[in-house]
């Protein structure tokens, strides 16, 4: 009876244990627990011994698995913070190539995914909108869009020159006494134009830096490495172990 009620005990435990979520951590440490919320970068949770206690965070990148009491798993052992998620499915990104410009990646990518992004921002939206505003397309040419910058610094100094030309001559005539109202018209237009042109070099600055940081990430997932590495082993024939020596190709995707 005894043994009975040990065996009883034990299975009772065992089933209790077992019906908490788990977090298995990269250092092979268990945490007994009850997951709260999975989220874009981390996992908040509950201690199994303090249900209504304090809300712990814990990053996925220390996170290898997370067990849940029904059994089923999620796997993080290949999570990197940093990386973005990817806003292409499979056969979009089959449709990219190299050397990609604005004009095309435009229609590919919308820069409303910009704030799921979390990969490596080679070019910062605000720095590149900073820059435009200073000279108009400055940021689209350090964005590598170098032709789109040119336009947008040649139009507005083609503006804002005209705009000048057109104030001189109209002063040039009103001191003659033959003030020409649409000369002075003009000039103001082509000072209108060149300042729009300028706000409008900021805004596409910012949204070519976003467009140019989402394909730059995706194109990294096409990418492949090859390394010579050195290879070195023993084999084992006729009860002798014998090095073996060479040279292996090591791919990376």
């Amino acid at each position: 009876m005894k043994r009975l009620f040990l065996t009883f005990l034990f299975v009772t435990l065992c089933v209790s244990l077992s019906a908490q979520d788990v977090i298995t951590t990269k250092s092979g440490e268990d945490i007994r627990v009850k997951v709260l919320e999975v989220g874009q970068d981390d996992v908040k949770y509950v201690k199994e011994s303090s249900l209504d206690g304090p809300t712990y965070t814990l990053s996925k990148a220390d996170i290898m698995m997370i067990t849940y009491k029904d059994g089923s798993r999620d796997l993080f052992s290949d999570y990197k913070k940093g990386i973005s998620r990817n806003t292409l499915d499979k056969a979009e990104l089959a449709d990219l190539r190299p050397g990609m410009k604005y004009k095309e990646l435009k229609g590919i990518y919308s820069t409303a995914d910009y704030n799921v992004f979390r990969g490596e921002e080679k070019y910062n939206p605000a720095v590149m909108g900073l820059c435009s505003f200073l000279i108009p397309g400055l940021g689209q040419m350090i964005s590598g869009e170098g032709g789109r910058g040119v336009g947008h610094l040649l139009g507005t100094i083609a503006l804002g020159g005209g705009g000048t030309a057109l104030i001189a001559a109209n002063a040039a005539l009103a001191e003659q006494g033959a003030r020409n109202i649409a000369l002075g018209i003009g000039g103001l237009v082509c000072y209108a134009g060149a300042l729009a042109l300028d706000i409008y070099s900021i805004i596409d600055a910012v949204k070519v830096a976003k467009v140019r940081n989402m394909y730059l990430e995706d194109m990294k997932q096409l990418a492949f490495d090859i390394k010579v590495v050195p290879y070195y082993d023993t084999l084992c024939m006729t009860n002798n172990y014998t090095p073996v020596a060479g040279i292996g190709l090591r791919v990376s995707f």
